[in-house]
């Protein structure tokens, strides 16, 4: 697996990478690792999932329903009464 050098990285946030690992048992590394694929697989997931609502958008467009309708359907029929 390649190797990835990140430098310069701020004190504080290093300080904080550090205290979250701790906290999820970690070491640095591996919270590094983990945060890293995470968002990389994150990002996929959100490029796909916008690529699925686009398509769905096309071929089913916007729905619009008429609620008055809908409440006169449920006004006719015995829907919400109590007995």
């Amino acid at each position: 697996m390649p190797d990835v050098l990140i430098r310069d990285v701020a004190k504080e946030a290093l300080e904080e990478l550090r205290a979250q690992a701790k906290r999820n048992g970690r070491s640095l590394q591996s919270e590094l690792k983990t945060i890293i694929e995470a968002e990389a697989y994150a990002h996929r997931n959100r490029l796909e999932f916008a690529r699925r609502a686009a398509a769905w958008r096309e071929t089913n467009g916007p729905q619009k329903t008429d609620s008055t309708d809908l409440i006169r359907e449920d006004r006719d029929t015995d829907y919400g009464r109590e007995w």
